[in-house]
């Protein structure tokens, strides 16, 4: 009697590990079973993984959504996001953009996905005959990434209490242990032939899958008027390569400002001014659904022409000029390879280019900042 209660704390537990372990490892597999199952057809009723209707905003979730009709709508992803996720924890938070495109004879999504870490968003792209499957297929994608242990509880099934142990008896005196046999020995390997190296395979390591951000190369083409560069309001061209990932950029442009008249007052005689720049720009880019907004600082450097007007041997004048700038804008994800593009950029002018005829005072200098407004569409280049 002395024995077998001393040996039932130990067996007790052992068995309150073992069912904890077990606990979390059904977990899991529930909820990787659960998301195997909707990604393989239609939502229907599974035990333990039934979505159920809650009534919850759920703010943790930033959600952007484009689809053909027929198709479920933002409020519907989002419903049922909720419905897989229950109350996700307070300070998880994720940002993602899907838009649902048809392919072939089925539908396709190009889904991105923003969990706030440091890195940059993952791009994903998922595929599936019918518009349905594809959206409940990227609420467990939205649902998982969001607050995976809320979903694992949700789908794990409840566990069934352990049965009551037997009572416990007395146990038998042991039997004496019998000696063990000698081990044999193990056999010698066999020798290597001479001049023949042999290499011992260690155990494989599989590499785990990593998404990577994707990298943009965009070529933008616009058009805008600017002021203070050159006289009155300047009819502005302008061509940018821009390249970097969906979160941050480096811009490199060049613009032209079309020739502008200066006169004096007092004489009908002056000067035709244009400018052409190149610039230099790091931006860092915010986005919400399909509009991005970048945030840009940079540099302008080129020169200012001026020519003599109404007046006799008139010659080509140049200034160099420089600025430091400041941007931001809007970005309209119209399709996957055209955005239409509104900015605006101030520039403060390190230097001010200044002209004049005929010996008198400058009839134009340019003003210490000027404004740039540019309108136009951006090309995805890949």
């Amino acid at each position: 009697m002395t024995q077998a209660r001393g040996r039932a704390p130990e067996a007790a537990t052992a068995r309150r590990t073992t069912r904890s372990r077990a606990w979390q490892s059904r977990a899991w597999r529930c909820a990787l079973g659960g998301a195997l199952v909707l990604l393989s057809g239609p939502a229907r009723a599974q035990p333990g993984a039934t979505p159920i209707e809650i009534p919850v905003a759920l703010p943790q979730l930033t959600l952007g959504w484009e689809a053909p009709p027929g198709c479920p709508d933002v409020e519907a992803l989002r419903s049922r996001v909720a419905s897989y996720v229950g109350e996700p924890p307070a300070e998880a938070r994720l940002r993602a953009f899907g838009r649902v495109r048809e392919a072939g004879e089925g539908y396709a999504v190009e889904l991105e996905i923003d969990a706030g870490d440091a890195g940059a968003p993952s791009v994903r792209e998922l595929a599936a005959p019918d518009c349905e499957q594809l959206t409940a297929a990227t609420a467990v994608i939205l649902a998982v990434t969001l607050a995976p242990l809320s979903v694992a509880d949700r789908f794990a099934e409840p566990e069934s209490a352990p049965p009551e142990p037997p009572p416990l008896e007395p146990a038998p005196a042991p039997a004496p242990e019998p000696e063990p046999a000698p081990e044999p020995e193990p056999e010698p390997e066999p020798e290597p032939a001479p001049g023949v190296s042999v290499e011992r395979a260690g155990p494989r390591t599989r590499a785990s899958p990593t998404t990577r951000p994707r990298g943009e190369h965009d070529l933008r083409v616009t058009g805008g008027f600017g002021v203070g560069l050159v006289p009155s309001v300047g009819v502005l061209a302008d061509l940018t390569y821009a390249g970097g990932t969906s979160r941050w950029r480096v811009e490199l442009g060049a613009s032209y400002s079309a020739p502008r008249e200066a006169r004096y007052s007092d004489v009908d005689f002056g000067a035709r001014v244009q400018a052409v720049s190149g610039a230099a720009r790091g931006c860092v880019t915010v986005w919400a659904g399909s509009v991005r907004f970048p945030f840009c600082g940079g540099a302008h450097a080129g020169v200012v022409l001026a020519r003599g007007l109404d007046v006799e041997n008139s010659r080509l004048a140049t200034s160099p000029w420089g600025a430091a700038s400041i941007s931001t804008a809007a970005r309209w994800r119209a399709s996957r390879v055209m955005a239409p593009y509104l900015g605006v950029e101030g520039l403060l002018h390190v230097s001010r280019p200044a002209f004049h005829v005929g010996g008198r005072a400058p009839v134009f200098r340019s003003a210490p900042v000027s404004i740039r407004v540019l309108v136009g569409i951006e090309l995805r280049l890949r």
